[in-house]
């Protein structure tokens, strides 16, 4: 969440190495090291998500679903099929993604008790923008209602938190793309803001991804000058976390402002963001 792919990249393959025998052989250890190394595979799924190659992401979000299965862990499950759901939305996949999403959402049912409250939010955060994307207004609205309904008030004593890491700016985040999807930007625009007032400051991860928001959201209302001082930010943020995915998504929004203001100087100056 704080950029350190370089150190994850050293770290992931020795550890995913120790954690096969005890994984692949019936043991008394082999549900938790099962539940370790889906871990692993949602890490480098999401390491690869962010250098854009998205068949290796699906690969090893696939593992991760994989061994969640094995180690019985319902709550690594559910994050496993949400890590896969964001895959299937980067990808422009919306249907996979909506079945992620259902078969995150009927292991809640089945499942009597112990589902963390945060995987549960962030399932009917998903639909709600699945929805908004098929136009579904109102079904949309109900989701995010239900997803802000079940959030924990302490998210930290959640029993995933040590690995989905999430906090309210998840909600703020689905709850802007969900106007966007329904054409409320100015809607939109003060789910983002919203981001501004917690504490402590999300990490830098999270951060780059609201300043592509609010950069996005400025050029769908119009504003120039905003877009400009939102993407210059986005685009830097993007750099410093070394997110490749980040960086392009930057690059796409540039072009569409060059599309609607390619004579302005501000905007063409952005070039050089992009020069490197």
């Amino acid at each position: 969440m704080t950029g350190g792919q370089a150190e994850l990249e050293r770290l992931l393959p020795p550890y995913l190495n120790n954690l096969t025998r005890p994984t692949l052989y019936p043991g008394p250890d082999q549900r938790v090291a099962a539940g370790l190394t889906a871990q692993v595979y949602q890490l480098t799924a999401l390491l690869e998500l962010q250098r854009g190659d998205f068949v290796a992401a699906q690969m090893n979000g696939t593992q991760a679903l994989v061994y969640s299965q094995l180690s019985k862990d319902w709550n690594i499950y559910i994050a496993s099929q949400l890590r896969l759901a964001s895959i299937f939305t980067a990808r422009k996949r919306v249907g996979s993604a909506l079945s992620a999403y259902n078969d995150a959402l009927w292991r809640v049912n089945a499942s009597n008790d112990g589902i963390s409250p945060i995987l549960h939010s962030w399932i009917f955060a998903g639909l709600g923008e699945i929805q908004a994307t098929m136009g579904r207004e109102k079904e949309a609205l109900q989701f995010m209602q239900l997803a802000l309904a079940v959030f924990p008030d302490n998210p930290e004593d959640d029993p995933c938190f040590s690995y989905a890491q999430c906090d309210r700016s998840m909600l703020f985040a689905y709850e802007g793309l969900i106007f966007l999807r329904l054409g409320k930007p100015k809607f939109a625009w003060d789910a983002f803001a919203q981001i501004d007032e917690l504490k402590p400051t999300p990490p830098e991860r999270v951060r780059a991804d609201f300043l592509y928001h609010k950069a996005y959201t400025s050029l769908v209302l119009g504003n120039m000058i905003q877009t400009c001082i939102y993407l210059e930010a986005a685009a830097r943020a993007a750099q410093e976390i070394h997110s490749d995915l980040a960086f392009s998504e930057v690059y796409t929004l540039y072009q569409h402002m060059l599309a609607l203001w390619g004579d302005e100087a501000r905007v063409r100056l952005l070039a050089r963001l992009f020069q490197k």
